[in-house]
């Protein structure tokens, strides 16, 4: 476990694990490692910020260019001296004085795009913050998922389905399932628990009694849909006929299909395996 947190640290930080540990034993290095990631933080919502604030200001530069017919690479303030300019030039001059700045931000039309500028700032600044909060979601499941793999692959060893006698080969078929457990769930941690939620919404999955859905439970559900469970001495591999190794159900021909066929509930467990195992061998 303080492998792994030193792991994270330095991934959080950006530095070696031997930096992290040099400076956890230095007076206030704790301090100095909790500044550095506020610090980085930061910098990486500042970058966002900026980038969709400079994503809206040229989106009304490009409206106000287009609508006043304004051939200018200026942007900014300075763009709306030149607007000024332009509407002066629409509108009959009066004859004792021309509009000053105060009276140009009265006019209906510009009221409406500082309107519509403060509008879209707004709705810049939402997405960003919802766009980041959705890569750090992404971020924590991708690191929480080495332990799910790692306690998934526990449960399957100690399940023992019936798997190829060839390593390359089981491995591949432990895969799949743990393929469907990073597809159709987003989990959590809660102490040494590891807690499934639902993929889309985020809410904790429960059982028909109301209690949180087990996590053995589950990856035996997708363990059992795909492989029988040894129940005596599993028979050698190269001791089976060939009619008896080859799967009953034509070979997919794309990975549409080979999905397709594993979700499909007429096909026993038996030529399921065979099936990932002839697909997975033929994919190399």
């Amino acid at each position: 476990m303080e492998e792994q947190l030193l792991e994270f640290a330095a991934k959080a930080l950006n530095m070696s694990q031997e930096e992290v540990k040099e400076t956890l034993t230095q007076d206030g290095g704790l301090e100095q490692l909790t500044q550095a990631y506020a610090a980085h933080v930061k910098t990486v919502k500042d970058s966002g910020y900026k980038a969709a604030e400079r994503k809206v200001n040229k989106a009304w530069e490009d409206k106000l260019k287009a609508d006043f017919d304004l051939q200018s690479d200026t942007v900014g303030t300075a763009l709306l001296d030149e607007v000024q300019d332009a509407l002066t030039q629409r509108q009959p001059k009066p004859e004792t004085k021309e509009l000053n700045e105060a009276q140009l931000k009265k006019l209906p039309y510009v009221m409406q795009l500082e309107k519509k500028l403060q509008e879209a700032e707004t709705s810049a600044e939402e997405k960003w913050k919802k766009v980041l909060a959705e890569k750090e979601e992404a971020w924590q499941q991708k690191e929480l998922f080495g332990t799910v793999k790692e306690s998934a692959l526990g449960i399957i060893d100690t399940l023992k389905p019936v798997l190829s006698q060839d390593p390359a080969k089981a491995q591949a078929q432990k895969n799949v399932i743990l393929r469907e457990l990073e597809q159709n769930y987003r989990f959590m941690r809660n102490g040494d628990e590891i807690v499934l939620l639902d993929k889309e919404t985020g809410e904790r999955l429960d059982n028909e009694n109301g209690h949180a859905l087990r996590f053995e439970d589950v990856v035996k559900k997708h363990t059992t849909s795909y492989y029988d469970l040894q129940v005596s001495e599993q028979r050698s591999s190269s001791a089976r006929k060939p009619d008896e190794q080859a799967p009953s159900v034509a070979m997919p021909k794309n990975k549409a299909e080979y999905v397709k066929l594993l979700s499909d509930e007429s096909i026993s467990a038996e030529d399921k395996m065979k099936l990932v195992e002839a697909y997975e061998s033929a994919q190399g």
